[in-house]
């Protein structure tokens, strides 16, 4: 069973659906329907997020992963070195004690 070269583009071009990244899509939306995350006017920092889905939510993706499927579902914003999504702050802990676990949080696990 030889492939000819046209066989073989066509393979290329087809989307290539991995399982890994379905799983990882299906973690994020469950994380995203049971906090109630919706597109808001706030600024929500990656730390916060961060902490949320891995100390709160108890998620087991990693940081590049769960930052790279998050961003398929919000808008992401930066101001200078800091990123952040446009996102409702009502379903994140923003009182003062949670703002700082959740800095702490992410300067211990970078």
């Amino acid at each position: 069973m030889s492939a000819t070269v046209e066989d073989l583009l066509k393979l290329l071009e087809e989307p290539d659906e991995s399982p890994v990244s379905s799983l990882s899509d299906s973690k994020i939306k469950d994380f995203i329907n049971e906090f109630k995350i919706t597109s808001g006017v706030d600024r929500v920092d990656n730390s916060m997020l961060w902490y949320t889905y891995k100390k709160v939510y108890g998620g087991e993706l990693s940081k590049i992963e769960f930052f790279r499927q998050f961003k398929k579902q919000f808008i992401q914003v930066r101001t200078g070195k800091k990123r952040s999504y446009m996102l409702d702050k009502r379903s994140f802990d923003y009182s003062r004690e949670g703002l700082i676990e959740a800095e702490f949080f992410a300067k211990e696990n970078k």
